[in-house]
């Protein structure tokens, strides 16, 4: 799963967990390391989809939808392509330009 993530990685236990939680533009955030100085950031939404519904996300995003970014329940999350996401987002009259 997703480079193998060092493992579901945040629990203190874990040997890569050095970290923590933090806040990133509204987005949770998990600090892992993967040792020899390196880290891995991903979205803690990203890891809760991957783990939950058991598949990679590859280049899907995970939609929140209530639009709350902390907001990690599964039941609030969804994998989307890009296009999906933003014609979701376009047709409640949000609009954003995904990269």
């Amino acid at each position: 799963m997703a480079r193998d993530r060092a493992t579901w990685c945040n629990q203190e236990s874990h040997f890569a967990w050095k970290g923590g939680v933090f806040k990133d533009n509204g987005y949770l955030r998990v600090n892992i390391y993967l040792g020899n100085g390196k880290r891995f950031m991903p979205g803690q939404h990203r890891l809760i989809v991957e783990k939950e519904l058991g598949i990679e996300l590859g280049d899907l995003v995970v939609h929140h939808k209530d639009r709350n970014k902390s907001n990690n329940d599964i039941a609030n999350l969804e994998p989307l392509t890009r296009s999906e996401h933003s014609k979701h987002h376009y047709e409640e009259g949000h609009y954003f330009v995904t990269a």
